[in-house]
Order: C-alpha cells, then structure tokens, then sequence
C-alpha cells in the first residue's frame, strides 16, 4: 500500500512511503518515506497492475508519479508529472488503464490525463462547473 505524508501541508516536505504487509498482516516501510518535494500530497491512485502510483499535491496543485518496483520499493519519477487546476484532491486511474482523472476542490473542476510511457501524463481535457464542495471521485 501507498501512504501520502503531507508533513503538515508543508512548503516542499511532501513524500510517499510503500508498505508490504507480512503473514502478520502488519504493515512493513519498505524504503521509507521517498520526498517529492511539493506541497500537501494527499490522494493516492494505482494502475491497473500495480507499478505506478500518482499523488495529488492539493497546495502544490499537481501531480507527482511514482513507480512502483516488484519489492515493492517506491521511486519517484517526476515531482510534477500533471499541472491541475486550483486543490486538487482525489485521483483516480479509469478501468481500462489508459486514464487517469483528478478532482479540483477549489476550482470545481475535473482534470483529465492519458497515461504514457512510463507512468507519464498527458493533459487531455476538464469538465468545469461542478457543485462547489464536490471532492470524492471513483471509477467503475
């Protein structure tokens, strides 16, 4: 599983740390906490087959990626892998792999993203003037 730390909504002190959990069922740091130097990383969203992670930076307003290794050991790939709107929130990979969306508490706005390779992303579109205080988003 991946864990966002927002360190407060601190000014660059934003990072990501992977845990594996055992026969236990306890959760284990896999390689600690891997910094991605933006500002209150909140939701996290997987791909399809697990290898990469993408996290919304709600005070930065972007997108860092990450990849995700057999071990389960976390590396960043770009610290802003997606500009966004004004507080972006939830993320979400669609079904088919190909999509990633993300929701802008502050703008009220949609963001979308086709994921290339590597675990990039490429603006596609938005879908503007949701409600105010929309903030959770999911796929089916």
């Amino acid at each position: 599983m991946i864990v966002s730390n927002a360190v407060g909504g601190g000014e660059g002190a934003g990072s990501a740390t992977s845990y594996i959990t055992g026969f236990n069922g306890k959760p284990k740091d896999v390689n600690g906490a891997i910094p991605n130097f933006q500002s209150a990383p909140c939701w996290v969203a997987t791909s399809k087959y697990g290898r990469f992670a993408y996290i919304t930076n709600t005070a930065s307003n972007n997108v860092s990626s990450y990849y995700i290794a057999p071990s389960g050991a976390l590396y960043l790939i770009k610290s802003e892998a997606a500009k966004t709107d004004m507080g972006p929130l939830d993320i979400v990979v669609a079904a088919n792999n190909y999509f990633v969306y993300e929701i802008n508490s502050k703008s009220n706005t949609i963001g979308g993203y086709q994921r290339t390779f590597l675990g990039g992303l490429e603006y596609m579109n938005k879908v503007s003037s949701l409600p105010a205080g929309t903030t959770g988003l999911a796929t089916y």
